[in-house]
């Protein structure tokens, strides 16, 4: 897809440490703050076009963030050891196959509660040229579906203090925009896409693998949350703050950042598109993807003390949200959490971290799932065909206790879960075969999953020879709920030779915040076990 021609141009950000705050172990706090930066001064018009497409399973390895050690980093192994560790969290967890080039270094930067201090490339442009790019980039990824909702520029709004107005153009870093897909950006703005001086002043650990030492600030935390500012964790609330008035570009982020607990915080698609965006410093505000959101700092000047560029400080509400907190203690490591990857997902890169497994080494007690109401209400048949392709699973969990279409979490989300265990008797490995089936997504042209009435969801796909392709979920009351899967593809085989009864069939589910399990256990009434199929009823 080529687009229009595209006026970009290039600023600095200036990341500081906030004035310290006090944690309650009375440990000061150098807090990070990110921009307060001119408005960007026009580099060269440039001809962009969005160059690759997403297709296929995301691929790790792929993306690379290039150091270039200033003087005083390159003197020093350890430190230089420190940010390529830091660098290689994000890389262990983005699929984008691009290249970011950062240039780092020490210097005092003349403050005692600076910790350090960076700059990224910032480019703007028409507001839809850049939206519908980051529409048409989440369409490959199945938990992406509301980035489909963002509004165009003629039904975009933000809440914005008087003296204020937008440009009609979107901002981000040039390393979010390389992700998009935009391409030759280095060409035309240079190959740094960020520089970051971390304050030699400071004290900091430089191997936090066996603890941090009390008095010092890690220096790989540091490194990693600098390096999300410049992948594009920025909010131009962060411009509006302090101001008087003037011009506003929304960053990208911003298109997620909404008034919290207020008429204008949504919880539906179409909320999404219409309500309009929270740019007003010192207004309480979340990144909200209509599954979940966030609370975000609210600014320096005329909010909380904590530029907007960051989730809410732990120090103010005692709950820690990412790395893109704005306050770092001393002798604290902090991680990578789901939330900071959201936020990066939503802005354009792919991320590619798995979730983990939620069948265990052995069955999930019988007691904390949902069993059958009446004997031999389930089947199960599991064939294994000489072309794995042809390998079928079929189980069927028929007239259930009771089970509320609650039970199930909200399939049409991204944030539920789901995925079968296959466990039986013998000295393999357990589960013998697992699938997952994803919450959200597309599959083709059609959402994967969709409610049926009120008691509940279908999931419909035709597979790649390797899923489940289809899973009926049906609350009701003892004897009437039902769960019906199949399957098809080579993880779905049974051994070679047959099953060691009992076997067990698990269906896990989860949402984050709670996991469930419906289960059939088949022991007597096996019809067939051999080294072609599995046939049961039971329980």
């Amino acid at each position: 897809m080529r687009l229009p021609t595209i006026v970009l141009t290039a600023a600095a950000l200036i990341l500081l440490a906030a004035q310290p705050a006090t944690a309650d172990d009375g440990v000061p706090c150098a807090a990070a703050m990110t921009p307060m930066s001119p408005a960007p001064l026009v580099v060269t018009p440039s001809q962009l076009e969005a160059a690759r497409r997403k297709a296929g399973a995301l691929t790790l390895a792929t993306f690379d963030i290039v150091l270039v050690p200033g003087p005083g980093l390159a003197a020093d192994p350890a430190a230089l050891a420190a940010f390529e560790r830091a660098a290689a969290r994000w890389e262990a967890v983005i699929a984008d196959p691009i290249v970011v080039t950062i240039d780092a270094d020490f210097a005092d930067i003349g403050n005692p509660a600076i910790i350090g201090q960076s700059s990224s490339v910032l480019l703007q442009g028409p507001y839809d040229a850049i939206r519908d790019v980051v529409v048409s980039d989440a369409a490959a990824d199945g938990d992406d579906r509301i980035v489909a909702a963002l509004p165009t520029a003629a039904r975009f709004a933000a809440s914005l203090p008087a003296g204020f107005a937008l440009t009609g153009n979107l901002l981000g870093t040039k390393a979010n925009l390389k992700a998009l897909g935009f391409a030759d950006l280095d060409a035309s703005f240079g190959t740094t896409d960020a520089t970051i001086t971390f304050n030699s002043t400071f004290s900091f650990d430089l191997d936090s693998s066996d603890g941090v030492s009390p008095g010092t600030i890690d220096l790989e935390t540091t490194a990693v949350h600098e390096i999300g500012h410049a992948l594009g964790f920025l909010s131009s609330v962060d411009f509006v703050d302090g101001s008087a008035g003037g011009s506003v570009w929304p960053n990208v982020l911003d298109l997620a950042r909404f008034a919290d607990g207020t008429a204008r915080d949504p919880s539906s698609p179409a909320q999404f598109t219409s309500f309009a965006r929270s740019m007003t410093p010192g207004v309480e505000a979340i990144v909200d993807d209509v599954d979940a959101e966030w609370r975000t700092s609210t600014g320096l000047s005329g909010g909380d003390g904590r530029q907007a560029s960051h989730w809410k400080d732990d120090v103010l509400t005692g709950a820690f949200v990412g790395i893109m907190d704005p306050t770092l203690s001393t002798a604290t490591v902090e991680p990578i959490t789901p939330a900071d990857l959201r936020a990066l997902d939503l802005v354009g890169y792919d991320i590619a971290v798995a979730a983990p497994s939620l069948c265990g080494a052995a069955p999930e007690p019988a007691a904390s799932c949902f069993l059958q109401a009446q004997p031999f209400a389930a089947s199960v048949s599991l064939r294994d065909r000489a072309d794995d392709a042809g390998d079928q699973l079929q189980w069927t969990w028929g007239r259930g206790v009771a089970t509320t279409l609650a039970d199930f979490g909200n399939p049409l989300g991204a944030a539920t879960r789901f995925e079968l265990c296959v466990y039986d008797a013998s000295g393999n490995g357990q589960p013998l075969r697992s699938a997952r089936v994803a919450g959200g997504g597309m599959c083709g042209a059609k959402p994967c999953w969709r409610a049926v009435g009120t008691t509940g969801y279908q999931y419909a796909s035709k597979g790649n020879g390797e899923s489940i392709t289809q899973l009926q979920l049906k609350a009701g009351a003892d004897g009437r709920s039902q769960v019906k899967l199949k399957g098809r593809g080579s993880t779905l085989a049974p051994p070679d030779p047959s099953l060691a009864p009992p076997v067990t069939v698990q269906l896990m589910s989860s949402d984050g915040a709670a996991t469930r399990c419906w289960q059939t256990t088949f022991s007597s009434a096996v019809t067939r076990n051999d080294d072609e199929q599995f046939k049961a009823k039971g329980p």
